[in-house]
């Protein structure tokens, strides 16, 4: 669902300064706008709020889809599977997306 929300991403030293904006997120992943764009395959860790709420999601994701251009419509950024995500966390994110879809 389209959904706007930060997303703080890093790698396995801990969370960087780099702050995206999700445009499409799910109970499985999200896709991330950005003009950096990481690889397909590369693993990350992110974290973001799920919109109005103070849920605090925390999980590692991969680069599985990566836009270079405008091709989609959702203009350049990368499509990211979440792969750790806690069950209590997944059913959050699906409660959300059940909610705002009606």
């Amino acid at each position: 669902m389209a959904v706007q929300t930060e997303v703080r991403f890093g790698d396995d030293s801990g969370l960087g300064d780099i702050i995206l904006d999700s445009k499409d997120l799910s109970e499985n992943g999200a896709f991330v706008s950005s003009e950096i764009l990481f690889e397909i395959g590369e693993e990350l860790k992110l974290e973001f709020v799920i919109p109005g709420t103070k849920r605090t999601i925390r999980a590692r994701g991969r680069v599985v889809r990566v836009n270079r251009a405008n091709d989609s419509g959702l203009g350049p950024g990368m499509g990211i599977e979440f792969l750790d995500l806690s069950e209590q966390d997944r059913r959050a994110l699906a409660a959300f997306v059940s909610i705002s879809e009606h």
